[in-house]
């Protein structure tokens, strides 16, 4: 069942740009032709450092600018079907709120606190510094018991917890109505 390689065929190939004889395996695989570059991968990799280093900071303005503009492509379409469906967002976000009662009365009570300054809580992102806030609840038990992150930060915090409670389990939407 092993590949074999093909005595006839020839198992080094010369480079177009130094002109040296090298193994396939020195060259990169085309997989849309099914067949090797004509240019090893040491010149291949010179030429992608030569371009970068004539070419990189304006090609990096470029992406940027370009990141800054799909960016706000994609917002602005988010929004757009947000609105043409607006009342599927709110059925959404009702049957939401109605499987998490708890936790939903946990935040709206932390961030009444927040409100009336009962509960202070820094403007700064506990594990980076940076800002602006949200407040994660480690436990939605105590509404006096939150974390001041950044967004970045505080979806850090879920993933890592949803990745070490197995990803948790995959259920239809009848299966949520016990779940708080």
């Amino acid at each position: 069942m092993y590949w074999t390689p093909d005595p006839d065929h020839p198992v080094t190939k010369a480079c177009t740009k130094c002109g040296q004889e090298k193994h396939l395996m020195e060259f990169y695989l085309k997989y849309s032709e099914g067949r090797r570059r004509p240019d090893c991968k040491a010149c291949v990799s010179e030429s992608g450092k030569r371009y970068y280093a004539a070419n990189g900071p304006r090609c990096r303005a470029q992406m940027r600018r370009y990141n800054e503009k799909n960016r706000e492509r994609v917002r602005e379409q988010t929004r757009a079907w947000k609105r043409r469906n607006r009342e599927r967002v709110r059925e959404y976000s009702r049957q939401y709120r109605r499987r998490h009662r708890r936790r939903e009365a946990v935040r709206r009570a932390s961030h009444a606190l927040v409100e009336l300054g009962l509960l202070k809580v820094a403007d700064r992102c506990e594990d980076c510094g940076g800002g602006p806030i949200q407040l994660h609840h480690p436990d939605y038990s105590d509404p006096w018991n939150v974390i001041p992150l950044c967004r970045s930060c505080h979806m850090s915090r879920h993933n890592a917890e949803w990745r070490r409670n197995g990803g948790g389990p995959v259920k239809y939407p009848e299966e949520y109505d016990g779940d708080e």
